[in-house]
């Protein structure tokens, strides 16, 4: 039997990569420019690459802010990524910079990511320490809008339920071959609301069919509140006749915040020395 060959993953290529150029960078110092150049291209193209992702307007500040904070959920791999790339960035112009007052600001930010890379490594081993002291398990975060773009829809349906479990509903996976138009029905004290969901490729945007298969669900399941949720956004077309018709369009940007608040509020119930009982 001859030898199984070996699989590397991506970021097996990615670590081998960094410690190559580390390598070269140390026999050829003058390399470091090309390489910082370089960093910074592909990271301009990354970030306006999420501006296209997240339909955002380049010249608002707010749009910009809201593009930073997503950083605060990428997969770790990416975050040290970033973290290298800024760094060799930082040194890179503080060897060539010749004004005074632009290498302080420089040494400031390289301050600033020394410590703070110091700070995370600090608060990381602090929540290892506390966890097992008192016995903490593990949080059972879901994947990030990046991993629901590739996605199939009958698993972007199975993927909402515990997103809208999380906003306090009961929720029901209906069957795909008989959903009559509503893919997840929640229930509540309240209300019961059936749910559209979406999950469409990049460019592509919900258009008034989805606004008529929920409103008809509705009928059918007799709901008392429509949604349409999906991964991308939706058409003026969809905008006007769900605002007629009653029904809440939840797009990207929405889905992002719903995420967000369903894995904040694991690291919130991981810190629970008791289970809750319901």
């Amino acid at each position: 039997m001859g030898k199984s060959r070996v699989k590397y993953t991506k970021g097996d290529y990615i670590i081998a990569a960094i410690i190559f150029l580390i390598l070269v960078m140390i026999q050829y110092p003058i390399i470091v420019s090309f390489i910082v150049i370089g960093a910074l291209l592909v990271g301009t193209y990354r970030y306006l690459l999420y501006f296209k992702r997240y339909n955002r307007n380049f010249l608002k500040i707010k749009d910009h802010l809201f593009i930073v904070s997503t950083i605060r959920y990428w997969k770790l791999r990416n975050k040290i990524i970033l973290g290298i790339a800024l760094y060799l960035l930082i040194v890179g112009l503080s060897d060539t910079a010749s004004n005074p007052v632009l290498r302080l600001v420089i040494n400031l930010l390289f301050l600033g990511v020394f410590f703070g890379s110091i700070g995370l490594g600090l608060r990381w081993l602090y929540r290892v320490c506390k966890a097992l002291f008192y016995n903490i398990k593990t949080t059972n975060f879901i994947e990030p809008i990046e991993d629901v773009d590739k996605m199939s829809g009958h698993e972007f349906e199975h993927y909402l339920a515990p997103v809208f479990r999380n906003q306090g509903y009961h929720v029901e996976v209906t069957n795909p071959s008989g959903d009559f138009g509503g893919d997840l029905i929640l229930k509540n004290r309240k209300e019961k609301a059936v749910v559209q969901a979406k999950r469409y490729g990049e460019d592509k945007k919900v258009g008034v069919d989805a606004i008529n298969e929920v409103v008809g669900a509705a009928g059918y399941y007799n709901a008392t509140k429509k949604i349409v949720i999906t991964n991308r956004y939706f058409t003026e077309a969809a905008k006007t006749s769900a605002k007629r018709n009653g029904v809440t369009l939840l797009d990207r940007d929405d889905l992002i915040r719903l995420i967000n608040q369903y894995n904040e509020n694991q690291i919130r119930l991981s810190k629970q020395k008791q289970p809750i009982e319901i």
